[in-house]
């Protein structure tokens, strides 16, 4: 499977450089106008869910989960919204409680 497209200007996913419309950030610590090549930062943090990690972190969630959302659009041969669709409606959502006593 191909690994989701990140922007390495704006660090968000779906879509290259090239076809960038967003401003500047930074990969290493989300902070805008300078590159992570000149980051002075000793604290990661990410773009796309606010982590503990440099926005190209392989474990980040939201990698993850357009990885997964990548995966179920190929084997099922599908649009990215519908496959988008898919992977949300499964993926459990914080605060919200998925049982009953």
């Amino acid at each position: 499977m191909p690994n989701p497209l990140r922007c390495f200007k704006c660090q968000r996913f779906g879509h290259t450089i090239t076809a960038c419309r967003g401003k500047q950030i930074c990969a290493r610590c989300s902070l805008p106008d300078h590159d992570s090549n000149n980051c002075s930062s000793t604290t990661p943090k990410c773009y796309n869910c606010n982590g503990d990690h440099p926005a190209f972190f392989r474990s980040c969630p939201r990698y993850k989960q357009e990885k997964e959302i990548l995966t179920v659009k190929i084997t099922k041969n599908i649009s990215f919204p519908e496959a988008r669709k898919i992977v949300n409606d499964r993926t459990p959502k914080p605060g919200v409680e998925y049982y009953k006593e």
